[in-house]
């Protein structure tokens, strides 16, 4: 077996024995958007060695770029009803998806893209969400590596070394973490251009290792809805509908954003008008993936970037549920490294980061779990 069937290998049975669970007898459908070469077959036989029975589904990017760009309301309530039927049947689902090109939805109308999101995606995702055991994740590609500004190979090497974090030793080194937030009422964010208040009291948390994305590796919560008070600045790009967005600014006032700018205002704009909801916060996550230091222009990535923070526009998540409603959840990242800005996090005027690093006794050891060399 050579280096590259080694790691698809390595990351196919963290895939199947630690996100899933695959017992013997459980339906799981494999479902790839895009080309991930050698991947599915490697996926289908750990299944199979686990005592699954694989399903599979596979599309083709522009397969997918086509539907959407002439797709009706009616065509997307038919093909829901398709998947569906299949996904009622299954115990677990595995989603791969190989973006070649971070900027193919840039020519699709936003009326358009919402029909897909609004009758298939969203609808479609909520389901398989109900499923005891799912997992998303995303394979390295050209696109995604130039996207990244990186090679392939370097992109490649990263991607490997995140998915297949000891994530039963990342989640005994977050429950601290989670221990506090439970017991705090004020977070308090900090940087450039950034001082930003919210109330978690009463909120849950959850520490995500490597159950439901590949890469993981961050705990979430929730503001309560109407607590969020100050300015945020994002100095992560982020995609949306394949516009990049740089330098995202929010002013929030009694939870609801009632200023923003960007490199491009008319779509951060038309983003928060979606619904009534798209102009207030679903989620607060803290990044924790030891392997990720720096965008990726990637959220699955990005989001998991240890000394980061992140705030999810719009709807909230079913388990940290602070009553939210929107057809948008928009996830934008602030890195607190020293060499992106720097900046504190707070709980409750305690000073529980500083600089993207833990400076809490029962928190450093996340500061060197796996801890790399700048990648």
């Amino acid at each position: 077996m050579n280096l590259k069937s080694f790691k698809l290998d390595t990351l196919a049975s963290t895939v199947v024995n630690h996100s899933l669970y695959v017992q013997k007898g459980s339906r799981i459908l494999i479902d790839v958007t895009g080309n991930v070469g050698s991947f599915t077959d490697v996926l289908i036989e750990k299944v199979q060695s686990a005592g699954g029975i694989p399903f599979l589904r596979t599309l083709s990017s522009n397969h997918v770029r086509s539907i959407i760009k002439h797709c009706t309301q009616e065509q997307m309530n038919l093909w829901l009803r398709q998947e569906l039927y299949r996904i009622k049947s299954m115990d677990g689902y595995i989603g791969v998806r190989a973006d070649s090109n971070s900027h193919d939805s840039s020519d699709i109308s936003e009326a358009q893209y919402n029909k897909f999101l609004n009758y298939f995606l969203n609808p479609y995702q909520k389901h398989v969400s109900s499923l005891k055991n799912w997992v998303l994740m995303f394979f390295p590609t050209s696109g995604s590596a130039q996207a990244a500004q990186m090679s392939l190979d370097r992109l490649t090497n990263i991607y490997f070394k995140s998915c297949n974090v000891n994530y039963n030793e990342l989640k005994k080194r977050t429950e601290p973490l989670q221990e506090r937030l439970t017991h705090t009422n004020i977070v308090r964010i900090t940087g450039l251009n950034t001082d930003l208040n919210f109330s978690i009291q009463n909120m849950p948390s959850m520490i995500c290792a490597g159950q439901h994305n590949l890469p993981d590796g961050e705990i979430f919560t929730c503001p309560q809805i109407d607590s969020i008070e100050g300015n945020i600045r994002f100095n992560v790009k982020v995609n949306y509908m394949g516009i990049e967005l740089e330098d995202v600014e929010l002013m929030f006032k009694s939870g609801r954003i009632v200023k923003a700018n960007c490199n491009k205002p008319e779509v951060l704009h038309n983003i928060l008008s979606t619904d009534q909801g798209a102009s207030r916060i679903g989620e607060f996550g803290i990044g924790l993936n030891p392997y990720i230091q720096q965008s990726f222009n990637n959220m699955l990535f990005d989001e998991k970037m240890s000394g980061s923070i992140h705030l999810g526009l719009g709807q909230a998540y079913p388990m940290v549920d602070n009553g939210n409603r929107s057809s948008v959840h928009w996830d934008l990242t602030l890195s607190q490294f020293p060499e992106h800005g720097g900046g504190n996090l707070y709980f409750d005027d305690v000073l529980i980061r500083r600089n993207g690093l833990f400076v809490k006794e029962d928190l450093i050891p996340l500061n060197y779990f796996g801890r790399v060399e700048k990648n």
